[in-house]
């Protein structure tokens, strides 16, 4: 089931768009910068390195958390800015979350939006620990 939050008011940065991609746990809801001031109309979004940033565990969290801080690093990298699993606007699923389930939904986000490229990751607290899981288990990212 994914809830449709579309009419909150949560700040998305002028020029940053909302994608989404299929995990195998759900459907996970992503930010990144499409259009100026961040890119120029002929520029690929490819040619720029990965930046990643995760939001924490806390109340409410989301890719908000980041909102105001990714834009400034919006010119130097293609930014992602996932909402995980159970938070934003991603997929609520009716079901206990384990750690395996972030870890599993964290691979495959990085596998379906950088294509197996080297991946710089801003995180807090748990966030962080879980990417480094990824990051051991698949050196690469």
């Amino acid at each position: 089931m994914l809830i449709d939050l579309q009419c909150s008011n949560m700040f998305q940065p002028p020029g940053f768009s909302q994608h989404s991609i299929v995990t195998s746990l759900g459907t996970l809801v992503y930010y990144t910068a499409e259009t100026a001031p961040w890119r120029l109309p002929h520029e690929a979004p490819e040619t720029r390195s990965p930046l990643v940033f995760l939001h924490g565990f806390g109340g409410g969290s989301s890719a908000y958390e980041w909102s105001k801080v990714y834009p400034a690093f919006a010119f130097e990298y293609r930014i992602l800015a996932p909402d995980l699993l159970g938070w934003g606007r991603s997929e609520h699923l009716q079901r206990n979350y384990q750690i395996e389930d972030y870890l599993v939904t964290l691979r495959e986000f990085l596998e379906q939006t950088c294509a197996g490229e080297p991946v710089t990751v801003v995180a807090s607290s748990l966030t962080a620990a879980l990417i480094i899981r990824v990051a051991i288990a698949i050196p690469i990212y």
